[in-house]
């Protein structure tokens, strides 16, 4: 199990008591240049790949032997397995033309080869309609070289994918 260094713990409590955290609002030096890919490269997928719903750039951002540990994906499916994934997210929830889905991430967390993504949305309780509450989930990416070799989530089985 890795630990957070004292010095990213104070700048995660401090982001947090501010309402977020960004690689932007930190002291220079604090991530390693390897990290500062590594977020560009997990940013960028989540930006120009997921909520662009564009599967043809998935192969800019994932390796050819990418594992994905989404349950609703094909275990071994690997990149071929993500773009079926993509497109039908892209058919379930289709954006109107020329627009992008609006980033839900709320916290960053950058620890050598793993970007991790804390997300935020609104739900509704399954047994009152009328209650709405604060959801989280995450996306975590491990990364080596330039591309993303392997994914989890927070992701529960889904029979309707």
């Amino acid at each position: 199990m890795r630990s957070i260094p004292s010095s990213r713990l104070v700048i995660l409590v401090v982001g947090l008591l501010a309402g977020a955290v960004s690689l932007a609002a930190t002291p220079t030096g604090l991530y390693s240049k390897i990290e500062i890919r590594n977020l560009a490269v997990a940013n960028g997928f989540w930006e120009k790949v997921f909520l662009a719903r564009d599967p043809e750039r998935a192969k800019d951002y994932l390796a050819p032997d990418y594992v994905d540990h989404n349950p609703n994906l094909p275990v071994g499916g690997g990149l071929p397995a993500f773009v079926a994934f993509l497109n039908q997210v892209k058919t379930m929830f289709p954006l109107p033309p020329d627009t992008v889905a609006k980033s839900d991430i709320v916290l960053t967390l950058v620890d050598g080869d793993l970007v991790t993504f804390v997300r935020k949305r609104e739900a509704t309780s399954p047994k009152d309609k009328t209650t709405r509450y604060n959801a989280f989930n995450f996306e975590c990416f491990r990364i080596k070289g330039s591309k993303i070799v392997e994914h989890w989530d927070g992701a529960w089985s889904d029979i309707r994918m």
